[in-house]
């Protein structure tokens, strides 16, 4: 399913993936086209593959886009960017992919491609065929579904993106890339903003823009040198609870390659990092609840059921881990009955996990380990959060637990 996302993402935003360095490919050269000045919107074998009741679309003509010296300059770029396992789909896309449209609703995304049959192997990004020169990604079934007009392309526009807040609902969102020989241009808004959050965001924008790339800490001289030149260029106006960004890169082509790129890398490498941060939620949160139900239990043990006479607690106990093993940069739905086995404790998760948990006593149950092992990224390198409890030598026998240790968090 991560890897479903990955290049569902990667049609989208043409890269994805971690920063890692692929080998060496070989780059098809697009035939250079003059500046585009016709109206296109998604052909008509695109529009019959259009998610039910969709509230996000993107379009981008990438036969136009990978013809302009910027992307010719950006296509070894994205190669890079995509990893080794992305990396043949996206080389498809620039030597033989023509137009792609994204959207999504109640059900699962889809991904639609034109594409040149000679050019192109849909095989290499896990396309279905669903007639010749166009494949699927997601839900192959054959339906219409109207396709905003806020999708056409003008002049010298290659991709826009879309968002409403129900079918055939107002627009709250919308995104336009623009590229000329001497120009490279983001326009975006956002509607429908509470006033108050709206003048905030603008407040903030102006308070942060130049003082954010000297913030970059992990960041080279050169890529702060980038965002600090799209900021120069970018303006954020607020009018009640409307928002319209802009940024207008006045440079040449292979200025607006490195620049643009550079700034892709390093909305990849944060975008990869808050998926990671936000799996490690699970564990980071998780661990010490598991120690709670311990607590509580170790607590609602402590009395007889008369509620008179106090017990002694004579040792902690083993949980059994589950999943039985550590899940490879997947998601592991537990059964109620695995979770019967932790039953005395009163803990269950009802929702597909990352993680293994376990707790694994000491055989004189006098400390106990709770324990999370993950491996996001499937290589075999597992993390793990881990608290420990003890029972406090003293007359009342109450628990000790411990902060959380984390060993290799982002494997």
């Amino acid at each position: 399913m991560v890897h479903r996302a990955k290049i569902a993402a990667a049609f989208v935003l043409f890269s994805c993936g971690g920063p890692a360095t692929p080998e060496s490919h070989p780059l098809p050269v697009p035939a250079t086209t003059a500046s585009v000045q016709a109206k296109r919107k998604p052909s008509e074998a695109l529009a019959r593959h259009v998610a039910e009741r969709a509230k996000v679309f993107a379009y981008a003509d990438l036969e136009g886009l990978f013809a302009t010296q910027l992307g010719r300059g950006l296509a070894p770029i994205l190669v890079k960017l995509a990893g080794n396992d992305l990396a043949p789909c996206i080389e498809s896309l620039i030597a033989g992919g023509k137009e792609v449209l994204y959207s999504s609703g109640s059900a699962d995304p889809i991904v639609a491609v034109r594409f040149d049959p000679a050019k192109m192997s849909p095989s290499a990004c896990r396309l279905t065929v669903a007639e010749p020169g166009v494949g699927i990604f997601g839900n192959t079934s054959d339906h219409a579904n109207p396709i905003p007009a806020a999708l056409t392309l003008d002049a010298d526009e290659y991709a826009h993106a879309h968002f409403i807040d129900a079918p055939d609902g107002p627009e709250v969102a919308h995104v336009a890339l623009v590229t000329t020989g001497e120009l490279f241009a983001l326009h975006a808004f956002a509607a429908h903003l509470p006033e108050e959050r709206a003048r905030m965001i603008a407040s903030t924008f102006e308070q942060k823009r130049t003082t954010f790339p000297s913030m970059m800490q992990d960041a080279s001289a050169d890529e702060r040198d980038a965002v600090a030149r799209l900021l120069h260029f970018a303006t954020l106006r607020q009018n009640k609870g409307r928002l319209d960004f802009a940024v207008d890169l006045h440079e040449t082509p292979p200025e607006q390659a490195r620049d643009v790129g550079t700034i892709a890398a390093l909305m990849v490498a944060g975008v990869h990092k808050y998926l990671l941060e936000s799996k490690e939620a699970e564990a980071r949160n998780t661990v010490p609840a598991i120690a709670r139900s311990i607590a509580a239990w170790w607590e609602r043990e402590e009395l007889s059921p008369s509620l008179k006479t106090p017990l002694v607690k004579k040792k902690l106990q083993s949980f059994p881990p589950i999943p039985p093993t550590v899940p490879r940069g997947t998601k592991y739905q537990p059964s109620e009955k695995e979770w019967a086995t932790w039953s005395v404790i009163k803990f269950e998760m009802d929702q597909p996990i990352y993680y293994q948990y376990e707790v694994r006593a000491a055989k004189d149950g006098e400390s106990a380990e709770v324990i999370a092992r993950g491996d996001l990224n499937g290589d075999g390198k597992t993390s793990s959060f881990v608290i420990t409890i003890k029972v406090k030598k003293d007359k009342d026998r109450t628990l000790e637990i411990s902060p959380i240790v984390e060993t290799d968090p982002d494997e």
